[in-house]
């Protein structure tokens, strides 16, 4: 009898230890399996956030880096205003065949940096005007010695930072018909410009031209 227990107890000293073992992988296989949950809802939490990120950061760069600059994502410097301004302007009055054809056409064309306001706007001008327009070329130069400056761009509420800005421009305007001048005249125009970041592939600028602040104010004249 004293044999047969002897022997029992020398069989469940053996197995305790596996058993003790065993009871160690499972808990470890318990904390892994806590490790693997928490990672899967980190991993979900993550690519919910890369889902709904943006995808597109636009830095503008200002034309002079001479001085160096500090950009921030959404900033755009007064000097990237002014040309962008300058620009459209100027390609908006440029008609190379007949203003009849050309504005309107010019309008189309350059859409996509005007806001909504100031599209029906020159088109309600383009069809009132179109019949004088007619065999009529036209184009705009900075007058002479007029370039950049801050003094040309006001920022609307005066942050630098903003998304609306007053910009002027001194421009010549020349005009002929049948290759005859009829007008050459320089005007201050002051122009008002939006940010308007709608559609990147059509307009990579992000600006818009949203119309005339104030009347045109004359310069210096010279028409036949």
């Amino acid at each position: 009898m004293n044999l047969s227990l002897d022997r029992l107890t020398t069989q469940l000293t053996a197995i305790l230890p596996f058993e003790a073992e065993v009871d160690n992988l499972r808990a470890l296989v318990r904390f892994l399996y806590r490790v693997i949950v928490v990672l899967a809802v980190l991993l979900a939490i993550a690519l919910a956030g890369w889902q709904y990120a943006q995808r597109h950061l636009t830095i503008v760069v200002p034309p002079d880096l001479t001085s160096g600059a500090t950009l921030h994502r959404g900033q755009i410097p007064a000097e990237s205003v002014f040309a962008f301004t300058f620009y459209i302007y100027q390609q908006l009055q440029r008609w190379p065949k007949s203003g009849t054809e050309d504005y309107p056409a010019r309008i189309q064309r350059l859409a996509p940096y005007l806001t909504p306001g100031f599209r029906a706007e020159l088109t309600l001008d383009a069809e009132r005007r179109g019949p004088r327009l007619r065999d009529r070329t036209r184009y705009v130069l900075a007058t002479p010695g007029f370039a950049y400056s801050p003094d040309h761009v006001h920022p609307l509420g005066g942050a630098i930072g903003g998304n609306a800005w007053n910009v002027e421009l001194d421009l010549t305007e020349a005009e002929y018909v049948t290759g005859e001048r009829i007008k050459d005249v320089s005007y201050r125009y002051t122009l008002r410009v939006v940010a308007m970041d709608a559609d990147p592939e059509l307009n990579p600028w992000g600006l818009a031209l949203d119309g005339y602040v104030t009347p045109p104010t004359l310069v210096a004249e010279s028409s036949r």
